[in-house]
Parts: structure tokens; C-alpha cells; sequence
């Protein structure tokens, strides 16, 4: 059995089961014992408390910007979420320059509207975030 028709019942997504197989963790195609072993990794697969393990070793930085980026399915997206993320408070990152850096680093044009959703959640979770909020005018004494 290969890993792409193993995927298509398993809990463990496509691309988990090639990062597996690239690690040299499985096979493909798959063994018996790769088989057995991915029914059981499939049980915990998943699961709060092992989440929960894996992630409590990691700074609270990367933990955060984990969550972030989590539903975002490739590289340039997460790129594109890490420099909105990054911007200085007060500055602008305008989306063709970002677009212009995407097309210089993965050699291909993304699609505004998708680059400004990447901003909008950005700018959605910077301005929940107190670090990234601009801070008041102090008054004067007079």
C-alpha cells in the first residue's frame, strides 16, 4: 500500500505521512510494521494532552506564532503572516511590496486577495496583542 492511498482513510494528513517518510520514519511503499505503526501514532494523533507536551518546550513566541500560522497551508503564506506580523507598529507594509518579496523568494505572484487576508488577520491579532498597540500621547505638564 502507498501513502497516498493509506491518507485517504487515515487521521494523519498527506503531508505528514511524506515529512514521515522524508524523516525515514516509513516507507514508501508502506510495510507491514510502517502500517502498524501509523494505526497507532493515528490513536494519539491529534490529542490535547500530547499536544499540549509537545508544544510546553517551545518559547511562548514560537507557540504563538504556531497558532497563527497553523491553518495556513504553505510556505509563502506563512511568510507573508510572519512580515505583517512583524511590522513595526506604526509603519505601513503596503501589499505590493510583500507581494514583490513573495514573487523574489518563491518565484510566483500570489493573489491580492489572498495577501489581504493574511493582513486582515494580522492586523486583527496585532490589535489584540498589547505589545503591538501604539501607545498614547503623553500630555504635557503646563
Amino acid at each position: 500500500m502507498f501513502i497516498v492511498q493509506y491518507s485517504q482513510d487515515s487521521k494523519i494528513e498527506t503531508k505528514s505521512l511524506y515529512h514521515l517518510r522524508d524523516l525515514g520514519v516509513i516507507s514508501d511503499p508502506l510495510s507491514n510494521k510502517d502500517r502498524i505503526f501509523l494505526k497507532r501514532l493515528e490513536r494519539v494523533w491529534g490529542n490535547p494532552r500530547f499536544l499540549r507536551d509537545q508544544m510546553k518546550r517551545m518559547p511562548i513566541t514560537r507557540r504563538k506564532t504556531l497558532v497563527a500560522t497553523a491553518d495556513l497551508e504553505t510556505k509563502w503564506e506563512r511568510y507573508a503572516m510572519s512580515r505583517y506580523l512583524g511590522q513595526e507598529p506604526g509603519t505601513r507594509l503596503p501589499i505590493k511590496q510583500v507581494a514583490t518579496e513573495i514573487r523574489n523568494l518563491f518565484g510566483f505572484n500570489p493573489t491580492k486577495s489572498r495577501l489581504e487576508k493574511i493582513r486582515n488577520r494580522a492586523r486583527k491579532r496585532r490589535s489584540r496583542d498589547p505589545k503591538h498597540s501604539i501607545p498614547p500621547a503623553q500630555e504635557t505638564g503646563t
